[in-house]
């Protein structure tokens, strides 16, 4: 008879998810995900293989959520000069609690350029959110709140570009200066 697995697997993959974006794919081992985890070796196993799988499903979840919280901040913003400071200021928030980057970001720069699978998930992760910023936008201008006559495509990638380096940056500085000066110029260009 087989055991009756005792923990939830979407909390159990939280964990793994922060132990991965703290330390890195290549600095955790299956021991450091056993113990973050809070199960035992064959759980980990039997329930979702190997240390890679583990990561693919722990990237995954994350992303699905990374866009569940976009597509909510871009449902609620009013403005595109709104949903950018809303943007700007929750990686601000975000990296000022002690994260240590965006994990998509994390994980692009460790493993994207290695790892193929890794590669498609983490653009079809910018490509939804993309999505999500083109429709925004495409809504603004129709609406007469966005003025650009910039495609909206062109207009999310770069965007999204500028969002990203600036969580990058904070990662690396989180009591960076430039945040002002970066709002300013983003609703200069999305007026």
């Amino acid at each position: 008879m087989a055991r009756h697995k005792e923990f939830d697997k979407a909390d159990v993959l939280q964990k793994a998810i922060l132990i991965f974006w703290h330390q890195g794919y290549d600095a955790t081992s299956v021991r450091d995900l056993i113990q973050a985890m809070g199960i035992s070796t064959s759980s980990l196993y039997e329930t979702f293989g190997d240390k890679r799988a583990v990561y693919i499903q722990a990237l995954q979840a994350y992303c699905q959520h990374e866009q569940i919280q976009f597509k909510n901040m871009l449902s609620q913003a009013e403005t595109p000069q709104i949903a950018v400071k809303t943007a700007l200021l929750d990686s601000r928030q975000h990296m000022s609690s002690g994260a240590k980057g965006l994990f998509s970001i994390n994980s692009t720069v460790e493993l994207g350029t290695r790892d193929s699978e890794i590669t498609a998930i983490l653009w079809d992760h910018y490509r939804a959110i993309w999505s999500l910023f083109r429709d925004a936008l495409i809504h603004y201008q129709h609406s007469g709140k966005l003025a650009s006559a910039y495609d909206a495509g062109d207009l999310a990638h770069t965007l999204l570009t500028i969002l990203y380096g600036y969580a990058s940056i904070m990662r690396v500085k989180p009591d960076y200066p430039g945040t002002e000066s970066i709002l300013r110029s983003l609703e200069d260009l999305i007026r």
